[in-house]
């Protein structure tokens, strides 16, 4: 990602996009104006919550009565997955968090 120079554009925009917040973007530019910087994606933890959501919103739904296959096309249009690919996260257990949770 390169960081912009100018303090407004559409490259600050997607610079606050993928930091987060419009200080920290600010503090970049500061620091690394027109350089480029590698931002990680953290894609193997946002997984993992994406998969400890899934459980959590399964457990929910058997509580309230509802079946799995009622539930999973639901759950598969939220996160943007297909039904084979919510069966396979719920297949598995789920991901234990820092604190402790599932």
């Amino acid at each position: 990602m390169s960081v912009p120079v100018r303090a407004s554009g559409p490259a600050v925009a997607r610079l606050v996009g993928k930091v987060g917040c419009e200080q920290l973007a600010r503090r970049l530019m500061y620091f690394y104006a027109g350089e480029r910087l590698y931002v990680p994606r953290c894609a193997a933890a946002l997984e993992a919550l994406r998969a400890v959501e899934i459980h959590r919103a399964a457990a929910a739904a058997r509580q309230a009565g509802r079946s799995t296959n009622a539930t999973v096309p639901e759950l598969a249009r939220t996160h943007g997955l297909s039904d084979r690919a919510v069966l396979a996260i719920l297949a598995r257990p789920a991901p234990v968090l820092e604190d402790g949770q599932p």
